[in-house]
């Protein structure tokens, strides 16, 4: 009889791992995507939203995380594998920012491990809904990559990461929250172009 095959990692545990890897003072994105032993495209999404839902600056890397967040999720729609384009696997990152996100959120995912279950596993694993699920990570992924300031790449990372959880989990709600926080990004994203971020200041500030 063979042994029983152990559970993957969850997420935390990876956030750990990865911790330890950016020791040095670079670290690459070919380093990170061997140590997160792929499963699924959505630990790479949910580790690059990480970067942007923490208060240390992202210092210019909005463009080449949110390009890989955008590729990852396409792929995903495509049913195609992670991949990252052969001209930035050895590209050098700021091994000392990542260290501090990953090392952040070992610990917050911990609590939030706690509410993550396989809900719904009948629907999140249909071939289907993991392509649209691509969709709205790639969606997520290109909102990032838009030249506004910094604290706009708060919102879509943070649906991008909640996304990314409930497909990495196969858990229903977290998929259906982060399509939710997707929904509220769309017409932010669309507020900002009608209306330009002082007119989105205005409404926010004449509303609350």
């Amino acid at each position: 009889m063979l042994p029983p095959i152990p559970p993957p990692p969850r997420p935390s545990e990876e956030f750990g791992r990865l911790a330890e890897l950016c020791s040095g003072e670079t670290v690459t994105f070919k380093a990170l995507m061997g140590e997160m032993r792929p499963r699924d495209h959505a630990l790479l999404t949910l580790v690059l939203s990480a970067a942007f839902l923490h208060p240390v600056p992202t210092m210019g890397l909005s463009v080449p995380l949110g390009l890989v967040i955008m590729f990852a999720g396409a792929r995903m729609a495509l049913g195609k594998g992670p991949w990252v384009p052969a001209s930035w696997r050895k590209r050098p990152l700021p091994a000392r920012f990542f260290r501090t996100v990953f090392r952040a959120f070992t610990a917050v995912m911990r609590p939030v491990e706690r509410l993550l279950r396989p809900r719904g596993r009948f629907l999140t694993e249909h071939p289907w809904v993991r392509r649209a699920n691509g969709l709205g990570l790639a969606f997520a992924g290109s909102l990032i990559i838009i030249p506004l300031p910094p604290p706009t790449n708060f919102p879509p990372a943070l649906a991008g990461f909640v996304l990314s959880a409930g497909v990495l989990e196969d858990d229903l709600l977290f998929v259906g929250l982060g399509w939710g926080l997707l929904a509220l990004n769309a017409l932010l994203f669309g507020a900002i172009a009608v209306y330009g971020l002082d007119g989105v200041v205005a409404v926010w500030n004449y509303l609350f």
